[in-house]
């Protein structure tokens, strides 16, 4: 009887051993299997944002400027529509200015003794623009003459600027399709300190450049870049498989 319960102890402890080693080894290949779809999932994620950052059409044009505190900015966002966004604290000679008077335009590609143009935005609702222009010695688009190029937007009344930093934002839509000259839109924009008084500082008066576009050279970089990730995946996957190889998963 007592070499009977020998061996009898002896299977039952060789059983415990074995099913300690199967869910040991079940948990190994189940910690794979997490990593492993981890591993997917982040360079998805990757894919995913690359792809969108990249895939946005480049073909319609953002320019930039800074000037005494503020940033103008334009947008094309079709052949016809320019976003033209005004943000941060006046500083300089404009420093003193509580409202945003009148802005034109030119070097857009359009002749506005034929067509034009309407702007919506603060104190502006569908305010049609004036075949006209800015100018230090007059007020608002009361420049003389009228220039085939250039559209004046007079706010009338003058707009209170907000509170510092604002940041303003006015939709153009051109009756003709845009065709904005290689060195930027060409824009005169002033403030003022009293509502529909006189402007205060300097008459900002310039083309607004262009806002560099990713190049292939950028992109090339991106591809790279996903290329190393993916080596560097497979080469973790590969190296988590040999472990386990070692303890194969009894099924």
């Amino acid at each position: 009887m007592g070499v009977v319960k020998l061996n009898y102890m002896a299977m039952k402890f060789a059983a415990r051993v074995l099913r300690k080693h199967r869910l040991s080894t079940y948990k190994s290949h189940m910690d794979l299997e997490s990593l492993k779809m981890k591993y997917r999932k982040s360079l998805f994620q990757m894919v995913a944002a690359i792809t969108v950052a990249t895939a946005a059409p480049l073909s319609h044009a953002g320019f930039m400027d800074t000037f005494q505190g503020l940033t103008f900015k334009f947008d094309q966002v079709d052949a016809n529509t320019l976003n033209f966004n005004i943000s941060g604290t006046p500083s300089g000679d404009w420093s003193t200015a509580q409202y945003l008077a009148a802005f034109s335009l030119k070097d857009l590609g359009i002749n506005f003794s034929s067509a034009s143009a309407t702007a919506n935005g603060p104190g502006a609702s569908s305010v049609l623009g004036l075949n006209s222009e800015l100018a230090a010695s007059s007020l608002d688009c009361m420049s003389a003459g009228t220039p085939a190029g250039s559209i004046c937007f007079d706010i009338k009344p003058d707009t209170l600027l907000p509170s510092t930093p604002f940041n303003l934002m006015y939709v153009i839509s051109f009756t003709q399709n845009l065709d904005i000259a290689t060195t930027g839109p060409h824009l005169k924009i002033a403030f003022s300190e009293k509502q529909d008084s006189d402007k205060v500082g300097s008459l900002y008066s310039k083309n607004v450049s262009s806002v560099p576009e990713p190049d292939s050279s950028s992109l090339m970089l991106l591809g790279l870049g996903l290329l190393g990730v993916g080596m560097w995946t497979r080469k973790r996957k590969e190296g988590m498989t040999t472990r386990v190889r070692q303890h194969p998963a009894i099924a």
